[in-house]
């Protein structure tokens, strides 16, 4: 089961290099323009199947491989976030926008689980705990990456404070896509 409050939900330590990057750009499958509907990883690549039956070889980073921009581990959690599979750990989603989507899930649910008053700082030090990151650093990176302080909280930004916020982390993830629309809920 999920363990406390960053659960599986949280990412891992730093990325294991690789060269490329998954970014957006030619529409293949496991793309926005034509997501995957099934995926498989072998070494550091993963390899997309889209419902049209093309498929696209992405190697690179978690982030940019795995279409999951803020290292969202592999579990229940992923799963009912849409997750398509596993690579060494990590889930594997249908394309970027469902990486993001599935991010700021997360975030909502460890704004929630602080009683709807999240602060930036809270955030990220649940997410990437001090145990696996350089949690103190990346707080200062993201946060002035995104424009914001860390004691904003997560429930209190404009939609677009928090597009700006988990664009800023998943660059921070070595994640090399653009900011994206993140979600279509909680209107403000």
């Amino acid at each position: 089961g999920e363990g406390g409050e960053g659960g599986e939900g949280g990412e891992g330590g730093e990325g294991d290099g690789g060269e490329g990057d998954g970014s957006d750009g030619d529409g293949g499958a496991g793309s926005n323009a034509n997501p995957a509907t099934s995926a498989s990883a072998s070494g550091t690549t993963v390899t997309y199947t889209a419902a049209d039956g093309s498929t696209q070889e992405v190697s690179g980073t978690h982030p940019n491989r795995d279409n999951n921009p803020l290292d969202i581990r592999s579990g229940s959690f992923a799963d009912d976030h849409g997750s398509l599979g596993n690579d060494r750990g990590f889930a594997i989603f249908s394309n970027p926008q469902a990486g993001l989507d599935a991010a700021v899930a997360n975030m909502n649910r460890i704004n929630d689980n602080n009683d709807g008053t999240a602060t930036l700082s809270q955030i990220i030090s649940t997410w990437s705990p001090p145990s696996e990151n350089p949690t103190s650093e990346m707080i200062t990176t993201i946060t002035t990456n995104s424009g914001l302080n860390p004691s904003d909280q997560w429930g209190s930004l404009t939609s677009a404070q928090q597009n700006a916020f988990v664009t800023a982390y998943g660059h921070r993830e070595g994640w090399h896509g653009n900011q994206l629309t993140l979600w279509r809920g909680r209107e403000r």
